[in-house]
């Protein structure tokens, strides 16, 4: 019953992990695949090294145990769904025209019908109810409350900046871009999640329980992307923001290892 009730969706994934590893995989070894600047290259390197090395290990380890009945295995499975949908937008908005392009709108669209169909079938009342009475929601929803409202802040002192003295964000230099993508889908898709899920979490709804495993999913493979961005990147010196990176890693990881040891180890029975 559980293959069949997300057959629509386990099949996307499929689909999703395999074209990951084609583009993750010609990313790091195709030295002519990509057509952006070297820097974007560069901190591309460290993305592709995460998806291929973190995330498809953990999708493809989630989707085994959803398809055994896990709950926390739907967690993860999902929450790295949202992973490939957020991290390929990139990929085909910001991107320079590559061989790889039809593969991202793939990738994408893939992603999103795949959360779509899982999340109309998920028992949502189910999950939350196996979840700890005594679960921290306070601390869990203040972390990610801080970490959106961060990087709201960081986002909207650089627009602001820009209104005022015309001065681009440095990221937009960079990569030569002529907008800012990541302002564009922080702002727009994760930000705003990440503050309703906090919001949900903190009323004890049981979408809060879901939306806020996956959130501190993307925090922390977010956060292990952007290190590793900047191991691979050819500017000199460590970012700045290295400890707000390390923070966004280190606290996603462990509030959802947190939020999921929580969970009554019951399997999904129909």
């Amino acid at each position: 019953m559980l293959k069949s009730k997300f057959k629509v969706s386990f099949i996307l994934s499929i689909i999703i992990i395999v074209l990951a590893i084609i583009t993750s995989v010609g990313g790091i070894f195709m030295e002519d695949l990509y057509q952006d600047n070297a820097y974007s290259q560069s901190v591309g390197l460290g993305n592709d090294l995460v998806t291929l090395v973190v995330v498809i290990p953990l999708m493809i380890g989630a989707l085994f145990f959803t398809m055994k009945g896990s709950y926390k295995g739907q967690l993860l499975w999902l929450s790295s769904l949202f992973y490939m949908f957020y991290n390929y937008m990139f990929y085909l908005f910001a991107c320079a025209f590559n061989n790889f392009f039809l593969l991202y709108v793939v990738l994408v669209s893939a992603s999103i019908y795949a959360i779509i169909f899982a999340l109309i079938k998920v028992d949502v009342q189910e999950i939350s109810q196996r979840f700890n009475e005594n679960l921290p929601v306070k601390w869990i929803g203040g972390f990610m409350f801080f970490i959106a409202g961060s990087l709201i802040v960081v986002n909207f002192i650089q627009i602001i900046n820009f209104i005022s003295t015309g001065q681009l964000p440095e990221h937009i230099i960079n990569y030569e871009w002529r907008t800012s993508i990541i302002f564009a889908i922080d702002l727009s898709i994760l930000l705003p999640t990440m503050i309703l899920s906090a919001v949900l979490l903190l009323k004890a709804n049981a979408w809060g329980f879901i939306l806020s495993a996956i959130m501190l999913f993307k925090m922390s493979t977010y956060g292990l992307a952007l290190i590793a961005m900047v191991f691979t990147s050819i500017s000199e010196g460590l970012d700045p923001l290295m400890p707000f990176y390390l923070l966004i890693w280190v606290g996603g990881t462990f509030f959802l290892v947190y939020l999921l040891k929580s969970m009554k180890s019951v399997k999904d029975v129909y």
